[in-house]
């Protein structure tokens, strides 16, 4: 009996000694998972923080989604790290920066996107609810000041306020000529807040945009993989907020007489018909939302 009880003691001995040894291993592994995780969600917030730094509202509004996911990813290994003390030491190391950079620019890139999302719906002649939308934007711009203030956030580069000032004044504009049925300038004004437009054509490498020189004037420009070539400018003469027509010169022959080409957005396509250099009619389309 006394043997018997000896080596039950030590069965339940090395039983012990056994799961704590692969409970610290499991520990070991979870904690190095997390920390090689914070490794890199600190070379992401220092190419976040660049882009911040460089004013770049379009390549901080581009990488946000990852950077917000990379965030979660982290708190999601540092929850499986035993120890509440470890935890909070990974959390403070990591995470704490991190969500301070995104807070940093999570109002004006939430602007920014609402402004894309007015800007399609001005493109759709949606405008009634474009212009809810932008009761959203105002009360929006108040609650980042709010925030802002009271948070005590780093000010930003001054490029990024005068980003979202453009965009505004953009899509003003283009509420000012929908109130005067004006569409020829509504259309110019929303090419001109795109800044330009890929072609949606597969092995296609058109490029269209506003020609701010050119009064009404529209850009039409043609990209190889290699190098790239301006095909015309043009001018926009009407358009009713389906079908329009435009005046365009591909020789830049002032003795030639322009051409007149045909337009029409449906369903947020924007197709664009001409007459090449060889007589052959080309359509170019264009996705706007």
């Amino acid at each position: 009996m006394k043997n018997f009880m000896v080596k039950l003691v030590i069965l339940v001995v090395a039983l012990t000694v056994g799961l704590s040894t692969q409970a610290s291993a499991t520990s070991s592994a979870a904690y190095k998972n997390a920390d090689n995780r914070g490794k890199m969600l600190t070379n992401l917030r220092a190419q976040f923080e660049d882009s911040i730094d460089a004013g770049n509202l379009e390549l901080i509004d581009l990488s946000y989604d990852d950077f917000s996911a990379e965030i979660r990813t982290m708190e999601r290994a540092i929850g499986k790290v035993p120890g509440a003390k470890n935890r909070k030491s990974l959390l403070e190391k990591y995470v704490t920066p991190a969500k301070v950079a995104k807070e940093r620019v999570i109002y004006e890139v939430s602007q920014l996107r609402l402004l894309s999302k007015i800007s399609s719906l001005q493109l759709a002649n949606q405008f009634d609810i474009a212009e809810q939308e932008y009761a959203k934007l105002k009360r929006l711009k108040n609650r980042a000041i709010e925030i802002k203030e009271a948070g005590g956030y780093e000010q930003l580069p001054v490029e990024i306020g005068m980003a979202l000032e453009f965009y505004e004044e953009q899509i003003l504009k283009v509420f000012e000529a929908y109130k005067n049925g004006d569409q020829v300038s509504i259309l110019i004004n929303l090419l001109y807040t795109y800044g330009y437009l890929f072609s949606s054509t597969p092995d296609d490498y058109f490029i269209l945009g506003a020609a701010p020189e050119v009064e009404n004037g529209l850009w039409l420009g043609y990209q190889s993989p290699t190098f790239g070539d301006e095909i015309f400018l043009g001018r926009l003469v009407s358009f009713d907020g389906v079908k329009g027509t435009y005046e365009y010169n591909l020789s830049w022959d002032d003795e030639e007489t322009f051409k007149t080409g045909e337009f029409e957005i449906v369903n947020g396509v924007l197709s664009l018909h001409y007459v090449d250099l060889n007589g052959t009619n080309v359509t170019v389309t264009f996705e706007l939302f």
